[in-house]
């Protein structure tokens, strides 16, 4: 989600060298999953600007992206609170 690079990430994409989809985005997915599964209460996580704007694939509507905030509230629930 670093803003470092992102014109070589870009280009990259484009000349089709490099996935769309930046797999170490992904990782809120299993992140989530454990914590819905752990009985938890309270997750921490950084909640770093480019979240809003990074999109991951929704695990739950194929071929549709959400954003990770937005995947975040909507696994989670109303209980999701943001600084």
């Amino acid at each position: 989600m670093s803003k470092n690079g992102r014109g070589k990430l870009l280009n990259l994409i484009r000349n089709e060298y490099r996935d769309a989809v930046d797999q170490r985005n992904l990782l809120i997915i299993p992140t989530v999953e454990i914590f819905r599964k752990s009985g938890s209460h309270t997750l921490v996580i950084e909640n770093v600007p480019e979240m809003e704007n990074t999109l991951i694939p929704d695990p739950s509507v194929q071929w549709e992206f959400i954003s990770i905030i937005d995947y975040i509230k909507k696994t989670i629930g109303l209980s999701f609170s943001s600084p």
